[in-house]
């Protein structure tokens, strides 16, 4: 990996990062008027009970915990055991290092206990109970699994940014193409699916993007540091 094209990446998703908390913290209400975008009065968040749409959700979420499974055991039997597993060892453990700092210790174990943040489902606007508060406003109602961030959209990410990354193995142009397609679209669905269910604010998923693509910088620049 290049070290100078590394660094100026990570400077590129800082300032992003600080653009959006910017953004996010001085206009609030983007993130009422995305949600009420989906939702109507007598029907809720419509889309919601959509059984393809819910079917997609389960489909990413279910491939994402899949690969995240494998590598975390695939991991320790490549670097211990030099047992080759379809991928080399350097990647089952940036993926494996991904998913456990990403979505399952910084978003489920952090930012979603911690943040107290209700989702868009419960608050006064969307016909909940609860008062809105906006991103990085750390003293909602919320006592556990909270709005900010969105889990299962820092999983998409992980799974998109791991599909990206293997695709670089393939001889074949084409398919290192659809493969990155089919990386960026899985991400995005799985992002954007959060928002139509009125389970997550905007924010919610612009910022799960952006922590796991940060944690993935950092991995890169540690595992193939030498590349």
């Amino acid at each position: 990996m290049n070290w100078a094209s590394g660094f100026s990446g990570s400077v590129v998703l800082f300032l992003t990062i600080v653009g959006f908390s910017v953004l996010f913290v001085s206009f609030p209400e983007m993130d009422l008027y995305v949600s009420s975008l989906f939702y109507g009065d007598e029907t809720g968040f419509y889309l919601a009970d959509n059984r393809y749409l819910q079917f997609a959700r389960s489909l990413i979420w279910n491939l994402s915990l899949t690969i995240a499974v494998a590598a975390i055991i695939a991991w320790p039997l490549t670097r211990f055991a030099s047992i080759r597993i379809i991928l080399p060892g350097s990647l089952w453990g940036f993926v494996a290092s991904l998913y456990v700092i990403g979505p399952l210790l910084l978003v489920n174990g952090i930012l979603k206990e911690f943040s107290g943040r209700v989702r868009p489902r419960e608050i006064a606007e969307f016909g909940g109970d609860k008062n809105f508060n906006r991103a990085f406003d750390f003293s909602g109602q919320c006592e556990s699994n909270c709005s900010f961030v969105s889990g299962e959209g820092a999983a998409a990410t992980a799974l998109g940014i791991s599909v990206i990354l293997t695709s670089g193995l393939c001889r074949n142009r084409m398919a290192r193409i659809a493969l990155r397609v089919f990386a960026v679209a899985i991400a995005l669905t799985g992002v954007m699916l959060r928002i139509l269910f009125g389970a997550h604010f905007l924010s919610d998923s612009v910022f799960s993007v952006l922590f796991v693509m940060a944690i993935a910088i950092a991995l890169r620049s540690l595992v193939f540091r030498d590349a």
